[in-house]
């Protein structure tokens, strides 16, 4: 039996959707609600009788995943968005899996940028740990771009066939708004060695090109050249807050 858990804050557009592409493959759906100021919480209860809410104040992403796997009855937990859809070949996937222990397994995530899939460059298809077990793993506390850490021993990795469709950027303006964020929380780690500054000077155009030319950005027409000049953006944004804590 498999949980899922999904962390919301102000996703009422959103949190039917991701609830309706799982609830087939899963005996519950947990929602971790950050005190949202819309009606998240009330479209996640009206979605399916398996939802159970629970509103917390915000400590981060990995204590909030953490936190809806402690809410969770059963030891597998399967980790989604509120912006994710759980594709049919996913699914299918998932409900005719034998759960494995010490296995966690993998899954696609494709990100949609203007209503597109993006094939090549910095939103490119990317694998992401979700289906785990509560036991073998936990997130970690990192303020953004959290990761399933190891509770004892070693992870061991299985890829899942099928995909999440990743519904977060609506156009190039909005891709900034939610990357501006993220660079901000990525400062509260910053480093303040030689090395990390150096780095930090040379990154966005470094980022630039191995988002348009080694991931082959430059392919995924018409928007290969924005999402590039989004992760320059992105990096330079890093620097900027980076820079702003050490002052």
């Amino acid at each position: 039996m498999i949980s899922a858990v999904i962390i919301t804050y102000n996703e009422a557009q959103h949190i039917a959707d991701a609830i309706n592409s799982c609830k087939d493959i899963v005996d519950e759906v947990i929602v971790i609600d950050a005190e949202s100021t819309d009606d998240t919480v009330i479209n996640a209860e009206q979605s399916d009788e398996k939802v159970r809410t629970f509103v917390k104040y915000w400590e981060g992403y990995g204590a909030a995943r953490n936190y809806g796997a402690v809410k969770a009855k059963h030891d597998w937990i399967f980790a989604i968005d509120a912006d994710e859809r759980c594709s049919p070949e996913l699914s299918e996937t998932i409900k005719s899996l034998p759960l494995v222990k010490p296995l966690t397994y993998q899954v696609r995530r494709k990100n949609i940028y203007n209503s597109e899939i993006i094939k090549y460059g910095f939103l490119a298809p990317e694998w992401k740990a979700r289906l785990y077990s509560k036991s073998l793993a936990a997130w970690d506390d990192k303020s953004v771009h959290e990761t399933l850490q190891p509770i004892n021993s070693k992870l061991e990795y299985r890829k899942l066939n099928g995909a999440l469709t990743h519904h977060a950027y609506q156009d190039q303006s909005h891709h900034r708004e939610q990357l501006n964020h993220y660079a901000k929380l990525s400062s509260q780690s910053a480093k303040s060695s030689l090395s990390a500054y150096l780095l930090d000077r040379l990154a966005p155009s470094y980022h630039f090109c191995r988002a348009h030319f080694l991931k082959l950005g430059f392919l995924q027409t018409p928007y290969g050249i924005e999402t590039s000049k989004n992760a320059y953006y992105y990096s330079k944004r890093k620097r900027h807050y980076r820079q702003q804590v050490k002052n």
